[in-house]
């Protein structure tokens, strides 16, 4: 078990930060020693997977919050972010942070959101219980969870874990009825927009990020609706995005 970095952990103030690093690290028993994942070369199919079972289990999203997302827009896209495929060699601490726990525990939640929490977590059980102990490659992931998608999801393969890029969306233009959602960065990223009204009602809407699955870059939102438009919101605490200067539109 991951006992030696328990130990060196110690003890933290914050009751918090103290109770995840502790649920942090008790998930690597699964992963990589349950799996038998090579960490050394793939180490965000260690750390990804203890940091995105830990959220789950705690329920709160913790890191998710305070560490994983509010860092997002200073390393993706920069020449500290890399493909999730690139093996570990020669790289600095904080792109590794950013590679191995961050940017793979996000990619791990788009997954999930693209699959559904069913689909998601029969592939997870199938995955663990067909490859433990037998030094699964990323490539065995992959497999496994295709399975389960439901339909072609390489494309999501490729552009999360083989490509270089973020995720980045914009709300371009707002025409009456009609809102366009520009994809600026190639990460797909669900849509999800909170829309103000002159008379103080609020409507949410929801788009999931399979949208994005042709390739296309923008995306029109039509509303069912003639109440005027008064202030939009894209996005949200849960969604990854480089610059968030182009989420709202206030009239």
């Amino acid at each position: 078990m991951e006992y030696p970095m328990i130990a060196n952990d110690g003890i933290h103030s914050d009751p918090d930060l103290h109770n995840a690093i502790v649920v942090h690290e008790l998930f690597h028993n699964y992963t990589p020693f349950f799996m038998g994942f090579n960490e050394t070369q793939f180490g965000w199919m260690d750390e990804g997977w203890a940091e995105f079972l830990e959220n789950m289990f705690r329920g709160d999203n913790f890191s998710l919050y305070e560490s994983d997302l509010p860092g997002y827009s200073n390393f993706a896209g920069t020449l500290s972010d890399y493909p999730m495929i690139t093996a570990e060699a020669g790289m600095d601490f904080s792109s590794f942070k950013f590679l191995y726990l961050e940017k793979s525990c996000i990619a791990l939640l788009l997954l999930e959101e693209l699959m559904g929490e069913e689909a998601f977590l029969l592939a997870t059980k199938a995955f663990m219980n067909s490859w433990n102990g037998k030094h699964p490659s990323p490539y065995d992931f992959f497999y496994t969870f295709n399975r389960f998608a439901g339909g072609d999801i390489n494309w999501f393969w490729k552009v999360c874990y083989f490509d270089y890029g973020y995720a980045d969306l914009a709300i371009k233009s707002v025409d009456r009825n009609k809102i366009i959602i520009e994809r600026k960065g190639n990460i797909p990223v669900s849509i999800r927009l909170e829309i103000s009204y002159d008379d103080n009602s609020l409507e949410k809407i929801y788009r999931n990020l399979n949208i994005w699955k042709t390739g296309i870059t923008e995306y029109p939102v039509k509303l069912k609706t003639s109440k005027a438009v008064k202030k939009i919101v894209l996005g949200d605490k849960l969604i990854p995005d480089v610059d968030n200067s182009n989420n709202v539109y206030q009239r």
